[in-house]
């Protein structure tokens, strides 16, 4: 068992010994980011049959920097003047990314891109683009009210 391996068993078993429903993107995503982790080499899609190298497995996330890497000048896409914040998956009180990540977004990242919309000079009205079902109270009303003093 390789040392990666022995830190995440818990994950490990939740994954591979349990019948997952999971919506096939999401199912890729998942195993995609645990395969570096795992020591997996190679991902095979059922759907598809693609089979993937650790490295291309990596590249189809094509994530956003963590908190404390470099970031695109924008967060979020403006479109005709309307900053478009994409907000999917459990809502979370911190994630290491501004962006949605690994079906899950943080208040942080709301709250920050929200804060960098309402500077933006290019940005007359802002829309969050929301699929959730909901999650975490921490940080929820932090972000509520952020959200009410940047409509007003």
């Amino acid at each position: 068992m390789t040392a990666e391996l022995r830190n995440l068993p818990h994950i490990a078993s939740m994954a591979f010994n349990e019948p997952l429903m999971l919506e096939p993107a999401y199912a890729r995503v998942f195993f995609c980011a645990l395969a570096g982790q795992l020591g997996i080499s190679r991902l095979t899609d059922a759907v598809s049959g693609d089979s993937l190298t650790a490295q291309e497995a990596l590249a189809t996330l094509a994530l956003s920097g963590d908190d404390d890497g470099p970031r695109q000048a924008r967060s979020y896409q403006v479109m005709n003047g309307i900053a478009v914040l994409p907000v999917s998956g459990t809502l979370v009180s911190r994630t290491r990314a501004l962006q949605p990540y690994s079906g899950m977004t943080g208040y942080n990242g709301i709250i920050a891109r929200l804060q960098q919309a309402a500077s933006d000079p290019m940005v007359d009205g802002i829309l969050l683009d929301m699929d959730t079902p909901g999650g975490m109270v921490a940080g929820a009303f932090d972000c509520a009210d952020i959200i009410a003093r940047v409509r007003d």
